[in-house]
C-alpha cells in the first residue's frame, strides 16, 4: 500500500529495485552490528531489535514475510498484495475499521509511519509507533501479532477491499504501464517474474475467490518465514521478552509447503522488446544485462562492492559530460546495477533521447560501453570518483549515532530477507578505510567485462508511437551494436582541473550588532554591509550544516513579457559554473566534497541553499561568494540544455494527464500569462542574456538577504567565514521587495470535462478557492480542516463506496502577496461511478456543515500534530523553514518556535463552521478527465 530520478516516466521500471548484493570474497564473516539484538524463536521465527532514539520516543515496528507475489498459485494472480491490504480489514482482536482508528487515534497517519508493501518475494508490513503511553509499544507488536496469524479475511470484507484494489490497478495504468507489461516477460526471458506482477490482473482481481486468499494466508504466513524487526526509544531486553512471550507459541504447519523462486533463465543471444504507444512522450532504450547475484560474506566483498561503487560514478560521470556537451548525444544516460530478482542481478544503461535519434544516442551509449571495455578509466576519474566516494562514507561515519530508526529498521530487514548484510557504519567504514586505495584501475575493468558481458543481454526500447515516426527495429539496433563492437575506440583524454575556488580571499567585513532570538534559542547578527545572519545551533546530527539565504522579490519582479526568461535565471547560472569555472570544471574542483550549493529564484524570493559539514565549510561559504559576485553565463551549455528539454517537451501533450493538468491550471489561473505550462514552441522566447542579467540585478544588494545557518556549527570557525565571505558581499543594486502580479483565482461555479486517453479510469478534481485573514492560528486550523476532511473523504468514498483508492485532500493557503487558498480534492476512479463519487463527496461535505461529524475526525488530527511536531522540531531542515518562514512574512521572533494551537481551539464546531466558510456553494470548479471512448 504504497513514489527521481531525472525523469519521473522511468520510475515504474524501476520501483521495484532493491539495493545491490556485493560479490564473493575470501576471508572472515561480516558480523551484524553488536548493538543489535538478533535471535531466533524454536518455531523458526527470526527478531532483530535495537535501542535508538533518533526520533526520540518513537518505535519503529516492521513484519518482513519471506513470501510474495512469486508464492501465488495460478488461481492465486495478485492475491499476496490483495492479503496485504486485508490486514487492514480485522483481525481476531479487531473489527474491521477498529484497527485504523485506534493507530490514527494515537497520532499515526497512513502512508508516513502506517504502511505495507508486497513484491515478488515479500510482504512487509510497517509501523511507527509513538511512545508517550507505555501501552503503546505492547499493542504494536499486538497488531504485528494479529496480522502474522489472526487476520479475519471474512467473505464480506474481502468482496468490499475488490474495488479498492481494482482502484489501485486502475490508478497505474498509462503508457509506461502498457509498454512495461508488454517487455516484462522478454527481460525477465521466460521466468515466472514475468508472469507474477504482484498487482495481478483485472481479471484476477475480479474473479480471485476468498478462498484462495485464506489458502496463500495459511500457506505462506508461518513463522519460520517471518521476522519481527524493532528499532527505538526503548529497551530491548523487554522487547525480547514480549516477543519470545507473544511468538513462540505459533507452530509451523506439519508439512509445509516448499518456498522455491522460480530461476531466471540465461541466454547467450540479445533479447529485443520494442514497445510504443500514441500516449508516449519520451524515447528510450534499456540494456539490461544480467549476471548471477553473489552474496556479501566478508571484507573482499565488500571490496567488490566499492569496486562497483567507483565504477558506476565514473561511467557517470562520462555520461553527464556527453549530456552537456554542445551537441548533445542523448537527453539524459545513466548506468545503474539494480536487484529485480534475487538470483540475478542487473546492470542496466538508460538513455532518452530525441523522438527521431534513438539511434543515435543507442550508439553513443554503446561506443562508451566499449570504450570501457577497451581501455577502462583513467587514473585522473578514479581519483575523483574515490573522493566522491569517501565523501558519501565520511558523512554516513560522521552522523552514525543519529541514523533515523526507519533506516536502521529497513537495514535489519534486507538482513532477513536477501541476507544483505548489516554490520554497521563503524564496521564499514574501517573496511572502506582498508580497501579503497588498495582497489586499482585494472581491477575495475576486470569486473566490468563481467558487468558488461554480451551474454543474458535485454535491450528494451520505449517510442511514441504516430504515423510520422518510424517504429524501432530491432535489426537496426542489432547493426549498430555489431558494428560498435568492431571499432576501435580511443582513450578517453579526461580533463584535470586541479585548483582552489577562489585564488583571492575577499577583504572582510565586521559584525555591527547581535540580537538574542530568545525562544527560538537562535541569534541574529548583522553585518557591516548590512546583511542579516540567523545562527540556529543544534546537536540533532553530529555533522550537519543546513545553509541558506532569502530576499523577498523573485521572478515577481520581472514583467509579463520577461517572465519566461527570469523563470530560468538560476537554471542558467548553475549551468554556466561560477568565477573561473565552468559548470565540468567546477564539479571537478568539488569532487569529494560535502559541500553543495545552488541558487534558487521562486516567484516571491531569491536565494541560495546548501549544506555542509564542519571540514568543507569554508568551502561552502566560498561557493555562496562566487554565486553572488561571479556567476557566469555558457552559452553554449544552454543551448545543449535548451535542446534535451526541448526533446522532452515535444510529445508532452500524448499524455491524457499532461492536457488535465493544463485545463486545472487555465482554470484556476484564468489563463494568466504567469501561469503557463511550458511547451516546446515557447523555448525560442527564452533569452538567456536576459535571464542571467535578471540573476545578476536579484543578487547586487547583499543588503536585501537574511541568511539561515542551521545544525552542528562551531561558532568560533563559523564567526570568522561569516565576516569573511558575507560581510564582503557587494552593495550595488537597491532594495528590493516582491510584486502583486493580480493572479487571482476565479469567481463562480465552474463546470469542466475533458476526454482523452485509453485507460479506463477517470480523474476528479475538485477545487474551493477563496480569501482568508490570515493568521498563525488560522494557518493552523485550515491545515487541521484538511487533515480532517482526507480522513473523512478516504473513509466514505475509499473505504465505504470502494470507488477509488488513494483519494487526496490538500490546502494551500497564503498569505503573499495576496491573503487567499484554495482546497483541492482529487481522486481517480472507474468512469462509470465519477458522478456518483462526486456527489458522495458534496454530500460529505453537506454532512459537516450539518454538524454530522464524529468526534475522532477532530482529536485524531490534533494528536497528529502534536506527534509530528514533536519528531520535526529535532531536524535542522525544519527550523531552517521556520526561520526562513518567519522573516519572509516579517513575523514576530516568537513565532518561530512551533507550538500546536489546536487543543482547545480545534473542535467539531470549529471544523464545520470552516467547512461552511471555506467551502463555497457559489465559488468552486470541477474538473473531470473521462477516457476517450
Amino acid at each position: 500500500m504504497n513514489h527521481m530520478r531525472k525523469y519521473t516516466y522511468l520510475l515504474i521500471l524501476f520501483v521495484l529495485l532493491h539495493p545491490l548484493l556485493w560479490g564473493e570474497g575470501q576471508g572472515e564473516a561480516i558480523p551484524l552490528e553488536p548493538t543489535v539484538l538478533h535471535g531466533t524463536l524454536d518455531n523458526g521465527m527470526q527478531y532483530y531489535i535495537k535501542h535508538n532514539e533518533t526520533p526520540e520516543n518513537r518505535a519503529v515496528l516492521r513484519l518482513a514475510v519471506n513470501a510474495g507475489s512469486l508464492m501465488e498459485d495460478p488461481d492465486q494472480l495478485g492475491m499476496a498484495h490483495f492479503l496485504e491490504h486485508m490486514a487492514f480489514n480485522g483481525t481476531a482482536s479487531y473489527e474491521k475499521n477498529d484497527l485504523v482508528h485506534y493507530l490514527q487515534g494515537i497520532g499515526m497517519q497512513f502512508g508516513p509511519d502506517i504502511n505495507a508493501h508486497t513484491s515478488f518475494d515479500e510482504t512487509v508490513y510497517k509501523l511507527m509507533i509513538p511512545l508517550d503511553q507505555p501501552e503503546n509499544l505492547s499493542t504494536g507488536l499486538d497488531i504485528l501479532e494479529q496480522w502474522a496469524f489472526h487476520m479475519s479475511l471474512e467473505t464480506k470484507d474481502i468482496e468490499e477491499e475488490r474495488g479498492i484494489i481494482l482502484e489501485e490497478w486502475r490508478r497505474g495504468l498509462g503508457a509506461s504501464r502498457r509498454m512495461m507489461d508488454a517487455a516484462y516477460p522478454q527481460i525477465m526471458y521466460k521466468s515466472q517474474y514475468g508472469e507474477r506482477l504482484p498487482i495481478g490482473t483485472e481479471e484476477s482481481i475480479k474473479t480471485s475467490t476468498a478462498e484462495s486468499i485464506r489458502r496463500f494466508y495459511n500457506d505462506w504466513y508461518r513463522p519460520d518465514l517471518m521476522a519481527i524487526v524493532a528499532v527505538g526509544d526503548f529497551n530491548p531486553e523487554d522487547i525480547e521478552n514480549e516477543i519470545k512471550e507473544r511468538f513462540e507459541k505459533y507452530s509451523n504447519p506439519q508439512r509445509p509447503r516448499e518456498r522455491v523462486e522460480p530461476p531466471v533463465p540465461d541466454h547467450r543471444e540479445t533479447v529485443f522488446t520494442n514497445q510504443s504507444d500514441p500516449e508516449a512522450t519520451w524515447t528510450a532504450a534499456i540494456v539490461f544485462n544480467k549476471f548471477p547475484k553473489t552474496e556479501i560474506r566478508n571484507k573482499a566483498d565488500i571490496r567488490d562492492g566499492l569496486m562497483e561503487d567507483l565504477y558506476l560514478t565514473m561511467f557517470n560521470n562520462r555520461l553527464e559530460d556527453l549530456q552537456n556537451s554542445p551537441e548533445p548525444p542523448f537527453s539524459y544516460a545513466y548506468v545503474d546495477f539494480s536487484s529485480l530478482t534475487r538470483e540475478k542481478t542487473f546492470h542496466t544503461m538508460t538513455v532518452v533521447t530525441a523522438e527521431d535519434d534513438l539511434y543515435g544516442g543507442f550508439k553513443t551509449l554503446l561506443t562508451e560501453e566499449k570504450r570501457i571495455k577497451d581501455h577502462g578509466f583513467t587514473e585522473s576519474e578514479l581519483i575523483r570518483a574515490r573522493k566522491e566516494l569517501y565523501s558519501r562514507m565520511f558523512t554516513a561515519y560522521n552522523n552514525r549515532n543519529n541514523r533515523e530508526s526507519a533506516e536502521l529498521a529497513e537495514e535489519y530487514v534486507r538482513h532477513f530477507l536477501d541476507q544483505s548484510p548489516a554490520p554497521g557504519i563503524e564496521y564499514l567504514w574501517s573496511v572502506f578505510n582498508e580497501s579503497i586505495e588498495s582497489i586499482k584501475l585494472e581491477d575495475i575493468r576486470e569486473k566490468s567485462h563481467q558487468w558488461l558481458s554480451e551474454e543474458n543481454r535485454v535491450i528494451y526500447t520505449m517510442s511514441p508511437q504516430r504515423d510520422d515516426l518510424e517504429a524501432i527495429d530491432p535489426i537496426v539496433l542489432s547493426g549498430i551494436k555489431f558494428k560498435v563492437n568492431q571499432t576501435e575506440t580511443e582513450v578517453l583524454e579526461d580533463k584535470v582541473t586541479e585548483s582552489s575556488l577562489m585564488e583571492h580571499v575577499p577583504e572582510a567585513g565586521s559584525i555591527i550588532g547581535r540580537r538574542e532570538l530568545t525562544e527560538a534559542k537562535a541569534e541574529e547578527l548583522t553585518l557591516s554591509n548590512g546583511v542579516r545572519v540567523v545562527l540556529k545551533k543544534t546537536d540533532f546530527k553530529e555533522n550537519e550544516i543546513l545553509f541558506s539565504a532569502m530576499s523577498p522579490g523573485g521572478i515577481s519582479l520581472a514583467e509579463d513579457e520577461n517572465y519566461l526568461s527570469a523563470s530560468f535565471a538560476s537554471q542558467i547560472v548553475k549551468l554556466g559554473g561560477v568565477g573561473a569555472f565552468s559548470k565540468q570544471d567546477l564539479d571537478r574542483v568539488l569532487a569529494g566534497s560535502t559541500a553543495s550549493l545552488q541558487p534558487v529564484i521562486s516567484e516571491m524570493s531569491s536565494g541560495v541553499r546548501g549544506s555542509s559539514t564542519r571540514k568543507d565549510l569554508e568551502t561552502l561559504f566560498q561557493l555562496n561568494y562566487l554565486y553572488f559576485s561571479a556567476p557566469r553565463l555558457d552559452k553554449p551549455m544552454w543551448d545543449s540544455y535548451r535542446t534535451r528539454l526541448g526533446n522532452n517537451l515535444k510529445n508532452r501533450d500524448s499524455n491524457p494527464m499532461t492536457q488535465y493538468s493544463d485545463l486545472l491550471i487555465s482554470l484556476l489561473y484564468q489563463d494568466h500569462p504567469r501561469s503557463q505550462p511550458l511547451k516546446e514552441e515557447m523555448l525560442p522566447e527564452i533569452d538567456p542574456a536576459m535571464a542571467f542579467d535578471f540573476y545578476r540585478d536579484r543578487f547586487s544588494q547583499a543588503e536585501n538577504f537574511t541568511f539561515f545557518i542551521t545544525g552542528s556549527f562551531d561558532e568560533e570557525q563559523l564567526i570568522p567565514l561569516i565576516e569573511t565571505y558575507l560581510a564582503s558581499l557587494p552593495n550595488a543594486g537597491s532594495p528590493e521587495t516582491w510584486q502583486d502580479r493580480n493572479l487571482r483565482y476565479p469567481k463562480g461555479q465552474i463546470r469542466e470535462s475533458l476526454s482523452s486517453g485509453q485507460d479506463p479510469v477517470s480523474y476528479v478534481t475538485m477545487i474551493y478557492p477563496g480569501e482568508w485573514e490570515w493568521s498563525n492560528l488560522e494557518t493552523q486550523l485550515i491545515q487541521a480542516v484538511s487533515d480532517s476532511l482526507q480522513m473523512m473523504i478516504t473513509e466514505e468514498i475509499r473505504e465505504n463506496a470502494a470507488g477509488t483508492y488513494s483519494p487526496s485532500v490538500s490546502v494551500t493557503p497564503a498569505k503573499v502577496p495576496y491573503e487567499d487558498y484554495y482546497f483541492m480534492i482529487s481522486f481517480s476512479c472507474d468512469p462509470e461511478r465519477t458522478e456518483d463519487l462526486v456527489n458522495l463527496v458534496k454530500q460529505t461535505l453537506n454532512n459537516i456543515k450539518d454538524g454530522k461529524i464524529e468526534d475522532r475526525f477532530v482529536q485524531d488530527v490534533i494528536k497528529a500534530r502534536t506527534v509530528l511536531l514533536e519528531e520535526e522540531q529535532r531536524k535542522n531542515n525544519f527550523w531552517l523553514s521556520r526561520l526562513e518562514r518567519n522573516y519572509f512574512l516579517d513575523l514576530d521572533d516568537s513565532d518561530i518556535v512551533a507550538v500546536n494551537e489546536l487543543e482547545g481551539n480545534y473542535t467539531k464546531e470549529v471544523f464545520q463552521d470552516r467547512i461552511s466558510r471555506y467551502f463555497s456553494d457559489e465559488d468552486n470548479l470541477e474538473v473531470i478527465l473521462y477516457p476517450a471512448e
